[in-house]
C-alpha cells in the first residue's frame, strides 16, 4: 500500500481563510485514507473512503461527524476537494510529497 506524507491547505468558508496542516495519505486499490491533526491538542483524524471512479473519492470521518471528497488526475501529485464537518464548510488540496517505505 503506498503511504504518502503530505500537506493539507483547508479553505474555510465561514472563518479563518486557510490553514496548512501535515497528514498522511494511503491509497491502496480503490481505498483512501488521510491522517492529519489539525493542531496540536487534538487526536489524530482520519477520513476514510472509496475510489467511485477514476481518481475521484468519497470520503467520511468518524471523528467529527464529517464528508468530503477528493479528485485527482492521473499522475499528478494533488488531490482536491470538499469537506463538511458538523455543519462547517470548506475545500482542502492535498499535495503529496514523496512515497514513504514502511
Amino acid at each position: 500500500m503506498p503511504i504518502y506524507s503530505g500537506t493539507i491547505r483547508s479553505i474555510y468558508f465561514d472563518h479563518n481563510p486557510y490553514q496548512d496542516y501535515g497528514c498522511e495519505v494511503k491509497i491502496e486499490n480503490q481505498s483512501i485514507e488521510v491522517c492529519y491533526r489539525d493542531n496540536d491538542s487534538t487526536p489524530f483524524l482520519s477520513y476514510f473512503g472509496e475510489e467511485k471512479s477514476k481518481g475521484h473519492y468519497v470520503l467520511h470521518s468518524q471523528n467529527r461527524n464529517g464528508t468530503a471528497t477528493l479528485h485527482c488526475f492521473e499522475n499528478s501529485n494533488k488531490l482536491e476537494g470538499y469537506w463538511n464537518e458538523n455543519g462547517t464548510e470548506g475545500m482542502w488540496r492535498i499535495t503529496l510529497n514523496e512515497e514513504q517505505t514502511q
